[in-house]
């Protein structure tokens, strides 16, 4: 019997592995840019997930929260495509309200940024983030905090509601 690995089955290998890394890294970018309270819920899914004792069901219903948790953005596309929101034309409508609400933001941040002359870098640092938070806002990866909408509100010299616009004022 061969043991030997063929070098494009190595190569395929690889590249798997590092795509999966790469995917590692951007989910828990995403995760260290939530708050500590949705970091909680995160791990208290985390632990549904990869609890033996726990239904299909119940880590079918984790993973969607994770989901929705970490990528509020993607989440509408997620799980309109799934079974909890596909019967509830409430839910899609209210899923639809949000992702519009986000691809508002998104496109008001990054105007705003353009007519203040502001980098990403410069931003992040101003209102405490990293730079790749302020990209995974602008791209929708990511769904700021209202503390972060504030703050950057307050940082590019316009009020919340600016940016986002069902945001409550305090």
């Amino acid at each position: 019997m061969n043991t030997t690995t063929a070098p494009h089955e190595l190569t395929s290998a690889t590249s798997l592995l590092v795509e999966n890394v790469r995917i590692y890294l951007q989910v828990k970018n995403a995760f260290e840019q939530c708050d500590p309270e949705i970091q909680t819920v995160v791990k208290d899914m985390t632990d549904i997930v990869l609890d033996d004792d726990s239904t299909e069901e119940e880590k079918q219903r984790a993973m969607y929260t994770i989901v929705e948790a970490i990528f509020p953005s993607l989440a509408f596309e997620f799980l309109t495509n799934c079974d909890r929101v596909r019967g509830s034309k409430q839910a899609q409508a209210k899923w639809k309200e949000m992702a519009e609400e986000e691809a508002t933001f998104s496109q008001r941040l990054g105007t705003l940024m353009d007519q203040k002359g502001f980098t990403q870098e410069q931003l992040a640092k101003r209102i405490g983030v990293s730079q790749p938070a302020i990209a995974n806002m602008l791209n929708r990866n990511c769904r700021p905090q209202r503390k972060t909408v504030v703050r950057m509100a307050d940082a590019l010299g316009v009020t919340p509601q600016e940016l986002w616009p069902s945001i409550k004022p305090d």
